[in-house]
């Protein structure tokens, strides 16, 4: 009779740490919440973790990972034509997108998943928002 029960709650404690573990990283998948100003949002999955990225208004965007939620990276963009430049704060280059919607292409394709997916696009069509600050 002992046996059973110790088994029982083996089973159910089990099958508790499952579903709460699940749940757990369903919850860390999800895109960390933007501050106000958000012009674009984009999104992919990836196996360990997911990446948004943020651009808003006054030029600045935000690269968070999934696996935490912190910023990664953050700093400057520009805006020429359809092509999305990602600048540390000194303004030098560190990625490069082709904003081409529904996605965000990363150029040069690496391998595994070179793009993103555009959550909210609120981006002018043609030229950067307050351009004269580039």
């Amino acid at each position: 009779m002992k046996i059973n029960k110790v088994l029982l709650i083996l089973c159910v404690s089990w099958v508790l740490y499952g579903t709460l573990r699940v749940l757990f990283f369903r919850w860390l998948e999800q895109a960390p919440a933007p501050r106000p100003g958000l012009l674009l949002s984009a999104y992919r999955e990836g196996q360990l973790g997911g990446m948004w990225v943020g651009l808003y208004a006054d030029q600045h965007y935000e690269v968070r990972s999934s696996v935490n939620g912190h910023i990664s990276r953050q700093g400057l963009y520009t805006l020429t034509s359809d092509t999305l430049k990602l600048l540390d704060m000194q303004r030098r280059p560190k990625l490069q997108y082709l904003v081409d919607p529904p996605l965000l292409w990363m150029i040069p394709k690496f391998s595994g998943s070179s793009f993103l997916e555009i959550q909210v696009n609120q981006l002018p069509k043609g030229s950067p928002p307050n351009k004269e600050r580039l």
